[in-house]
């Protein structure tokens, strides 16, 4: 959840081929994402689920002047209760990468994307439809400079993501989402024995193509300017590996997005992602960690004037993994986690845990 908001420039560099596949059984407490309102009734709904991935890796000898590599990721989780409420995600990346020389390398990298949920979560946005179907496209190109410890990579592109809105039977017609911009960005990493720093930035204009904006009581006019965000966002990280049994890192981002009309979508962001990885006797390894994030709206609630009346969001993630290798090849995994959204907007709150066992098959 928080931690696709991290997520560094896509680059390939895997070995020439890898597959993994895994199937999980569980149960999901809360899977409309839905708070307790005692007024009307509302509870959150449980159901089991069964939930599929694959992924696979193919590309040519990294060591070669041109390289090329493919990726391809997808996941499909079915709610045994609420069949309305499953998911589907698709993803592939072609990175074309060329060495100039041992220290300069040149690449582009293109990535297309395939949704398919219940709920669609748009800069900060929840709203509620039956589902929606997106495809989203990104090309960027880089430029990286190498040196003994130290990387630094320069690179711009552009994005795409067309929704297919579907209120089937829903008296709402929801406007369109659709939207594209450009972004250039910067990324530097420094290598001091065992552990790694980076830090990045970003700026990103994303154009709405039929969404009008509005003004700061949420209301629009067909006299608006179409939607237009800018954003800016800064990265930083920190890995420590831990000899060979374990790892630890801390991801923080800060994000500004200011929607250029009155205001009425701008916010500021901060993100902070502790993770870990442990690896114990008896061929076990223990993985987990944290995510906090805070959203602060430019908006007021109710015509307010203070700070206190900004709309706030406030989201707490924990997740922890146990992996038990059983034969070559083949894993048994535990997994559970759960997620905690605050707001001081009445009834936009949830509370969420998910808890599930299955088998992973990885080459």
């Amino acid at each position: 959840m928080l931690s696709a908001t991290l997520t560094g420039t896509p680059q390939i560099h895997a070995a020439s081929k890898s597959f993994s596949a895994s199937s999980l059984v569980g149960v999901d407490s809360n899977v409309f994402l839905s708070d307790t309102n005692p007024a009307s009734g509302q509870q959150p709904q449980s159901s089991t689920f069964l939930q599929t991935s694959l992924s696979a890796e193919l590309g040519t000898d990294s060591a070669r002047t041109h390289r090329l590599g493919l990726s391809l990721q997808g996941l499909y989780k079915h709610y045994f209760r609420f069949g309305e409420a499953d998911k589907l995600f698709a993803d592939s990346a072609l990175a074309y990468r060329y060495a100039a020389a041992p220290s300069l390398l040149f690449g582009v990298v293109q990535t297309f994307s395939y949704a398919k949920l219940q709920l669609l979560d748009t800069e900060g946005n929840t709203l509620p439809r039956d589902r929606f179907i997106a495809y989203s496209g990104e090309v960027r190109g880089y430029t990286q400079w190498l040196a003994a410890r130290s990387r630094l990579t320069v690179g711009a592109g552009l994005r795409k993501k067309d929704i297919n809105e579907t209120a089937d039977q829903v008296a709402v017609t929801f406007q369109s989402l659709d939207h594209q911009g450009y972004f250039a960005y910067l990324d530097g990493m420094h290598r001091l024995r065992r552990v790694d720093f980076g830090l990045g930035y970003e700026y990103t204009v994303l154009h709405y193509d039929e969404l009008r904006a509005a003004f700061r009581d949420s209301t629009t006019s067909e006299a608006n300017p179409l939607l237009t965000l800018v954003q800016h966002t800064a990265r930083s990280q920190v890995a420590v590996r831990l000899s060979r049994w374990g790892r630890l890192s801390l991801d923080g981002q800060a994000r500004w997005t200011h929607d250029t009309f009155e205001d009425e979508l701008t916010y500021r962001q901060f993100d902070v992602l502790p993770r870990g990885e442990l690896r114990l006797p008896f061929e076990l390894l223990l993985s987990g960690g944290a995510g906090y994030r805070s959203r602060v709206y430019a908006e007021r609630l109710g015509g307010g004037q203070g700070a206190a009346d900004q709309r706030r969001e406030r989201f707490l993630q924990a997740d922890a993994s146990l992996r038990k290798s059983l034969i070559e090849h083949l894993s048994v995994i535990a997994q559970a986690q759960f997620i905690r959204k605050t707001s001081n907007v009445p009834g936009d709150e949830f509370r969420e845990q998910v808890y599930a066992l299955g088998l992973s098959l990885a080459f």
